[in-house]
């Protein structure tokens, strides 16, 4: 009896450890350029509004669908056995957003925002380029988000 539990939980083990590498797939596939993430974010918003993709949103789509294809024969998996339909899900476009609005925002605009974070937990009032490196993330970030038909 102890051997057949003892074969269970490795089982297990086994299958929670393929099923993080599967959930991971997705995420891998979305750091394409970010003006190709960009316009995976606009199909994404296109087919929630059941709208046709332009050009350039069918070729990122194309594109997601090749690299989710390639990172399931990087972990080992035969695309055709990944169980990732080539639909989008929310939760990776989600972080395609944080993705392409952390590159379009400068290292320099980061770090003030990183410092008008800190700012507001140390009690501090921020100052003027922290407020402005902060806005202007959150309203890159928000395009994005309202680009794919997300609330923010």
């Amino acid at each position: 009896m102890r051997n057949l539990h003892l074969r269970v939980e490795t089982l297990e083990k086994s299958w929670h450890a393929k099923r993080d590498v599967r959930q991971r797939i997705p995420e891998k596939a979305i750091t394409l350029w970010p003006d190709e993430t960009e316009q995976l974010i606009r199909a994404y918003g296109a087919a929630q509004m059941s709208r046709p993709l332009t050009e350039r949103e069918a070729a990122a789509f194309r594109a997601y669908t090749k690299a989710l294809e390639s990172e399931c024969r990087w972990a080992g998996i035969h695309p055709i056995r990944c169980n990732h339909v080539s639909d989008i899900d929310e939760d990776t476009i989600q972080k395609a957003v944080l993705f392409v609005a952390a590159f379009r925002v400068s290292s320099e605009q980061l770090e003030l925002c990183k410092s008008g974070v800190l700012a507001d937990q140390q009690g501090r009032e921020q100052n003027e380029r922290e407020s402005a490196a902060i806005e202007f993330y959150i309203s890159e970030r928000t395009r994005l988000f309202q680009l794919a038909g997300l609330v923010p």
